[in-house]
């Protein structure tokens, strides 16, 4: 729950208009980008959604989530998926032909979700909308066209929100990338790249651009265009929802079409800054290696201080022209066997040093080792086990829902990221003796 402090600071018009409002204007990219649209346009489905693209959109749309302004549940819609294509059906046949989205599946309810920090700083909540269900419907529909033909333009680097990728990948070869450093004695720096605010940042106008830079059909650019079109939003505020005011900024987090459109930034990006310049490490012969990509987790990657700097500095550069802004105090920089002991400096500021990074949910220590993982994972993997302390104990619950429960909400905590762990005898021990103590306390022995 968020402080009432934060709570009545967010529900008054006065604080809105400050951190919404103006913020939309003068932060406005001023200079905004020149991008150039593509010369040929991808070849993606324009015409009115189908009975089939709608009726797997509807299964694919998830039990137990808030609805949004409408009040529709995906419930009531899963109820009778063949009724629920026959209706919408037509209503998204004719928001297709006239490309206006409805109101209310525009905007939505903005919920306060806290993360790290003091929770009297409203900086340190995460929000994220509840949109409606039918909106997002067609967002799946979009999402699944767009998909498959955009994605053969992205860089491989990118591991974010694509098929058959996963951050299990990134942290591997990350891994891997420290550990043959150390073993070669090769110089090695990383910079653990932080975005300030990314999803709420990224110009809108830029953003249209992109979408035609990547060959993306008119027909579809307007609809999403006329999503974000008068967007407004209500913040919820112990259980009351305050005055609507205009978003004019950014990408809706909670959105299906979110993460896509964002990933197309970061991309355009990254492509930007290691265009004419090779500042890489060696990864085959004939090639390098700049960086390792999940949406906007950037890991840049460099030989030289040099090189790191540059990159730094014009990644800094090139992410303004979106609206991005690299966070200095959350991003850190990690060396391996370098011999130069200058910071990598940002804005006038050298950026933090470390030994060992969290990436990605994973810990990556100086040596690229995962006996530092594996004892935070059983760490946090105990105090999710603690927390459900309740259940082991209830006698009315049955011992096999009680094993389900801990698969789902303590083991799966434990073993993430275990696909990149050495399997050494005292790894494996470590893991059983801590999954033994667990099961101890669960069975009835």
């Amino acid at each position: 729950m968020w402080t009432s402090t934060c709570s009545e600071v967010l529900g008054q018009k006065k604080y809105q208009h400050k951190d919404w409002i103006s913020a939309d204007t003068l932060n406005k990219v001023q200079n905004p980008p020149d991008i150039t649209p593509a010369e040929e346009v991808l070849h993606i489905n324009c015409e009115r959604p189908n009975k089939a693209e709608i009726a797997k959109a509807i299964q694919h749309m998830k039990r137990g989530k808030a609805s949004g302004p409408d009040k529709i549940p995906a419930e009531a819609i899963k109820a009778d998926i063949e009724t629920s294509t026959e209706i919408l059906h037509d209503l998204l046949g004719k928001i297709w032909e006239q490309e206006e989205i409805p109101t209310e599946w525009k905007g939505g309810y903005l919920v306060k979700l806290p993360k790290k920090g003091d929770m009297q700083d409203c900086n340190n909540y995460r929000g994220i909308m509840l949109l409606s269900v039918p909106g997002k419907i067609l967002n799946r529909v979009i999402l699944d066209r767009l998909k498959t033909g955009v994605d053969t333009k992205l860089r491989d680097h990118q591991a974010g929100f694509r098929k058959d990728r996963s951050c299990t990948d990134q942290i591997a070869t990350l891994r891997i990338i420290v550990e043959q450093s150390m073993e070669w004695e090769s110089s090695l720096y990383i910079n653990f790249v932080d975005y300030e605010k990314a999803f709420y940042s990224l110009d809108r106008d830029t953003l249209w651009k992109l979408l035609q830079h990547y060959g993306i059909p008119n027909k579809l650019i307007s609809l999403i265009r006329n999503s974000y079109e008068d967007m407004a939003c209500r913040v919820i505020r112990a259980g009351q929802l305050t005055d609507s005011f205009m978003v004019n900024k950014g990408v809706r987090q909670g959105c299906l079409l979110s993460p896509f459109l964002f990933l197309l930034a970061i991309d355009w990006i990254m492509k930007q800054t290691t265009k004419y310049r090779r500042n890489g490490i060696q990864w085959t012969p004939w090639s390098q290696l700049e960086d390792l990509d999940f949406a906007d987790d950037l890991a840049l990657l460099s030989h030289s201080h040099q090189q790191m700097q540059e990159k730094t500095e014009l990644l800094k550069t090139v992410s303004t022209k979106p609206g991005l802004n690299i966070n200095r105090s959350k991003t850190r920089i990690k060396k391996a066997n370098t011999k130069n002991n200058n910071p990598i400096i940002m804005n006038g500021e050298p950026l933090e040093e470390t030994d060992s990074f969290t990436y990605l949910g994973s810990t990556i220590n100086k040596h690229g080792g995962t006996a530092e993982d594996v004892k935070a994972r059983i760490q946090k993997a105990r105090v999710a086990f603690i927390m459900l302390r309740k259940i082991w104990r209830a006698k009315q619950i049955k011992t096999n829902t009680k094993l389900r429960i801990f698969n789902s909400n303590v083991k799966a905590v434990l073993l993430y990221g275990s696909e990149t762990w050495r399997s050494t005898q005292k790894t494996l021990k470590r893991i059983q003796t801590f999954t033994n103590k667990c099961l101890r306390k669960i069975l009835p022995l």
